[in-house]
């Protein structure tokens, strides 16, 4: 089974494992590319929908959201999210209609756990 970066098992789909291939596939140059080459072909990427959208910032919503959406894809209810991450059915839902200022990270990770994901908060350079 293949691992991330991480060093975690990772089980994607059929359709992961298509996208990816294609990922790497148009990022696998036969030399050193340019800076405006790498740039430009993440740009298709994107726009071929095979990476997500670039964006200045992303809130605690927008992350609800994407949860919401993967609890959605997976055919589970808030009830179903609820019993794995120890909540009550109430909380996933307040979560979920944005009912709250924004959950903490730590609750983005616990939320993100309870549908077999993980949570990764990176920092870039402005």
């Amino acid at each position: 089974m293949p691992v991330d970066a991480m060093g975690d098992s990772v089980n994607r789909s059929p359709a992961d494992r298509a996208r990816h291939r294609a990922i790497r596939e148009r990022l696998d140059f036969p030399s050193l590319p340019s800076a405006e080459k790498v740039v430009a072909t993440i740009d298709s990427l994107i726009e071929d929908g095979l990476l997500p959208h670039r964006a200045a910032s992303v809130g605690p919503a927008d992350i609800a959201e994407l949860l919401r959406q993967e609890r959605e894809r997976q055919g589970l209810s808030p009830a179903d999210v609820a019993a794995r991450a120890g909540w009550k059915e109430s909380e996933v839902v307040a979560l979920e209609s944005g009912g709250s200022d924004g959950p903490t990270v730590q609750v983005l990770s616990v939320w993100a756990r309870a549908l077999g994901k993980r949570l990764h908060v990176h920092l870039l350079d402005g």
